[in-house]
Parts: C-alpha cells; sequence; structure tokens
C-alpha cells in the first residue's frame, strides 16, 4: 500500500516543472512528420466544403500571453515563425506566424477535446483557444480574432495519458457560430479507412491534410496512421474520409525534424508511406462516454457546396449548418439514464456522506461518474480512499467548496489499483469527492470511505501536522512523527 504523503497543501510542489519560452514547447516530446507527399492544404486550398466546414470547428491552443487585446476583439502578440525556430527557409510555411502548440476541436456547444498531454488543471489558466486561424489567400493569414473567436478553459472534465492520451475540456463559455463536429461512440475504424487530419502543425496557422491510410489497428487504445503532422497537431481532429466523423485525437508519432549539416538549419523529416513508425491516435471510443455524459450525441454536419472564405481582417462568421442524423451506419447510443443512479454525476446531485463510514458504490455504465459530499473542519486530517469490487481500477478526484475547483487527485496510490487522497482541509464547509472508473469504458463495484478527523497521534502513520516547522507536510514530518512514537510503517497486504 502506497501513501499519498505530499498533501494537498504541498502538492504542486512536487510535480512543478519548468516551461521553455518557446510557445510550442508543451507539445515538444510529440514529435510527428510527412509520409510520402506532403499533403498539407491551406484552408483556402482544401476543395471539400465540408472539411472546410469542420476546420471551423477547431481551435488552436495558445498562451494567454499570447494574445493582445484591440479594438474589438484580439490580435497575436507574438512574432515567432517557423524560420526564427531553425527551419530552412525553403521549408513549407517558413515563414508563417506560429503562436501555439496544440490543437483541439469542438465536440459540445461550450466542450472541447485535446490531447491529454496538452492541459491539466495545473496548466489550465494559462491557455486560451482561438478559432479561424488559418489562411483564406495566398498572403491573408487570419490575424484579428473577435471574442467570439477567443475562448478560455474553465475546467479539465476528465484527462488521460499515456498510450490512451485524450482531456475533455469545458470551456468559459458556449462556442458562437461553429458546430460540434460528429464522433465514433462504437467500435473501431476500419483497417482500409481514408483518413484526414484538421490541425495547427508546429503552431502555425490551419492545415487540412489528407490522403493517410491506417498502418496499425490493434491497440485497443489508439490506432496508427501514415498523417502528415508535427507537433503542434497533437490533439488534431483524425475524420474518416466517407463517415465525417472524428475517429481519434492525434497524440504522438515520429522526430518532426532533421539536421540540414550542409544549410545549418532543419529540415522536415520524411518517410515512406509504409516507412517509420507512423503517427499514433487515440480512439474516439476512449474519451466519447465521457462526452456524451457531461453534454448529448453530436451530429453530423452538413454544408453548401458553395461555402466560400470570408475576409481574413474582420471576425469571421460562419453559418451554423442544419443538424441532420448521423446516417453512416455507426450508432450512436443515448447515454444511460441516470434516473436510478446510486449517485450523483454532478456535484449538484452528490451523496452527502458521513466520515468513518464505507460507502457502497458502483460506475453502473461506462462514463458514469459518483459525486459525494462531506463536511470538513479547517486544519483537520483526513483521508479518502476507494476500495476495490468487481471495478479494480478507480480514480478518485477531491473538490472545494464550489464543486468545481479540484483540490487533489490520485489513480492508484490506494490498495492495487485503488484510489487514496491524504488532505488538510484549509477551510471548514462542505467538500466534493468524484469516483470514476479509470477507463471510461470501465463498469463495477466498489467501496468509498472518508476517514477523519484525524487525532494526535494519527493512526496508520498519517501526519498530522508540519512537525519540523518548515510550512511543509512531507516525509520529513512523517520521519518525525514515526520516530517520536516508535512507528513503523504499515504495509498491509493488499485486498486482491
Amino acid at each position: 500500500m502506497k501513501k499519498n504523503l505530499a498533501l494537498t497543501s504541498t502538492l504542486f510542489f512536487g510535480f512543478l516543472f519548468l516551461f521553455s519560452s518557446t510557445s510550442w514547447s508543451s507539445d515538444a516530446a510529440t514529435p510527428k512528420v510527412i509520409y510520402g507527399d506532403d499533403n498539407r492544404l491551406e484552408y483556402y486550398q482544401e476543395p471539400d466544403p465540408i472539411l472546410r466546414q469542420m476546420s471551423e470547428s477547431t481551435a488552436i491552443m495558445i498562451l494567454k500571453s499570447s494574445l493582445k487585446a484591440v479594438a474589438g476583439g484580439y490580435t497575436l502578440n507574438i512574432n515567432e515563425t517557423l524560420l526564427s525556430e531553425g527551419v530552412c527557409p525553403d521549408e513549407p510555411f517558413a515563414t508563417q506566424p506560429s503562436p501555439g502548440f496544440c490543437s483541439a476541436f469542438l465536440v459540445a456547444d461550450n466542450v472541447l477535446v485535446t490531447a491529454g498531454h496538452c492541459i491539466s488543471e495545473m496548466t489550465l489558466n494559462d491557455r486560451a483557444f482561438v478559432f479561424g486561424f488559418r489562411l483564406n489567400s495566398p498572403t491573408q493569414v487570419v490575424t484579428f480574432f473577435s471574442q467570439d473567436d477567443v475562448y478560455y478553459p474553465y475546467r479539465v472534465i476528465q484527462r488521460s495519458t499515456g498510450d490512451s492520451d485524450w482531456a475533455v475540456v469545458r470551456l468559459d463559455r458556449p462556442v458562437a457560430g461553429r458546430s460540434p463536429l460528429p464522433f465514433r461512440t462504437s467500435g473501431n475504424v476500419p483497417d482500409n479507412q481514408s483518413l484526414c487530419v484538421l490541425g495547427y502543425p508546429r503552431g502555425i496557422p490551419l492545415k487540412i491534410s489528407a490522403g493517410a491510410a491506417i498502418r496499425s489497428n490493434s491497440h485497443p487504445d489508439f490506432f496508427v496512421a501514415n498523417l502528415d503532422t508535427y507537433s503542434g497537431n497533437s490533439g488534431s481532429a483524425v475524420v474518416n474520409l466517407e463517415t465525417y466523423e472524428v475517429e481519434g485525437v492525434l497524440v504522438r508519432g515520429e522526430t518532426d525534424f532533421i539536421k540540414d549539416n550542409q544549410q545549418d538549419c532543419l529540415r522536415s523529416k520524411r518517410c515512406t508511406d509504409s516507412g517509420c513508425a507512423g503517427e499514433d491516435c487515440t480512439r474516439a471510443t476512449e474519451w466519447a462516454a465521457v462526452v456524451l455524459n457531461n453534454t448529448g450525441p453530436t451530429q453530423t454536419p452538413t454544408v453548401s457546396p458553395t461555402a466560400t472564405p470570408t475576409d481574413p481582417n474582420q471576425p469571421t462568421p460562419t453559418q451554423t449548418p442544419s443538424p441532420t442524423p448521423t446516417t453512416n451506419g455507426i450508432s450512436t447510443p443515448t447515454p444511460t439514464p441516470t434516473l436510478n443512479d446510486d449517485h450523483g454525476n454532478t456535484f449538484l446531485t452528490a451523496s452527502h456522506i458521513p466520515v468513518n463510514v464505507v460507502i457502497p458504490g458502483a460506475i453502473q455504465y461506462p462514463g458514469d461518474l459518483d459525486f459525494f459530499s462531506f463536511d470538513a473542519i479547517q486544519g483537520e486530517l483526513y483521508n479518502l480512499e476507494t476500495t476495490p469490487g468487481s471495478l479494480d481500477d478507480t480514480f478518485l478526484e477531491l473538490y472545494g467548496t464550489d464543486g468545481t475547483t479540484l483540490l487533489a487527485s490520485d489513480d492508484d496510490e490506494g490498495y492495487g489499483l485503488a484510489s487514496e487522497i491524504g488532505w488538510i482541509a484549509s477551510a471548514s464547509g462542505v467538500f466534493y469527492a468524484k469516483v470514476r472508473a479509470f477507463k471510461p469504458s470501465q463498469v463495477g463495484s466498489y467501496s468509498f470511505r472518508i476517514s477523519g478527523p484525524c487525532p494526535f497521534p494519527c493512526e496508520d502513520g498519517y501526519l498530522p501536522s508540519d512537525l519540523n516547522k518548515d510550512g511543509l507536510i512531507d516525509a520529513k514530518d512523517l520521519l518525525l512523527f514515526m520516530n517520536e512514537y516508535g512507528l513503523s510503517y504499515p504495509t498491509p497486504t493488499p485486498s486482491r
């Protein structure tokens, strides 16, 4: 059994890391590459009106500091280009501005999907999402953005990193004039399916890149395709060219550039269509249940074949297409009704529970959430933990008195794959906890208990206070506590 010794008052210190001043550094660990011909097209070059329409619902992720407020909207307060980053002058798009570091796309009126490594609760307040960053002609880059083009993340509804890399993000308000993209909710993309990616390679204006094929379709969490992408494309929508549904989100791939020693600059790495490792795309079915559970099903967009680009120097008006039901043979199940759910799906419907009592719970359908509320006393120590039942892998989150401010989260600090959080209440009041399955597709039973307030000395080796008076509650305090009371750290046998 592992203990969460870094309590909420010090959680952030244990995970601080440095960001480069380069705007695309957040995606630098997941580079991409060109396969065969370079199929990247500008918005104005794309002949498919549906793809142009879908691209209207994609956004570039930038730092808030890259926005400059002007009369009626914003401009980009940044001068970086691929050329200034060391790319060879004759590389495609070398002189285009590159303010971004990830991509995203709209799946509900105020909900985006992106890559999990692109955003977290820790970076939430530094980010902004901008729609409409594109070229409308060979020389016209959209540089002015209206209030309806710029949005800020309000909270990360749920995210995952690793093989299954994705994040579902709620925005500060509904997006105006743009339609959510439809997405696959069950099954796998066909092995022979043609694909297209919509996103912002290396943080430059929107590129639409088709002509891609599936390379590997065997992993349960992601598929591999030969998409022409770069860092900055992380979070891009990968679209099925037959159904026009999102099949996945682009998350990682090959190295972007190789050094041209003769010219002393960087050139795009190129691979044959069947060469190199390919680009990994987290399946839409990994996050679909989370979106549906927090919003509702989306519908396939329809557009006029005569749709044309608009003036790049003015706010970009878009027409909201008339919705039509998805008729592509891929079923869109309605979320399971929650009328008989054991615990509410939001903090407003949370089950209020006493401390020191074991509460039974169940994730009853894919994407189900269980919210709990409890009373806490300022300065007192509490321990929140799940115990596995038929659901053996839980994820636990602790929220403040407003029900939305995330204070702490944990995957598997408890027995086996169970979750556990140690926490000192910063104020007296009602706080909230959320239990979910680690993967949205998992269901099953579990039990939940909140122990506390913890008396001094605490049972089971939990920390009572900042014993060494250094302003932190950490392992040093644990050692002092154990030495003072002659305790040894317990190592109970896992329950499964």
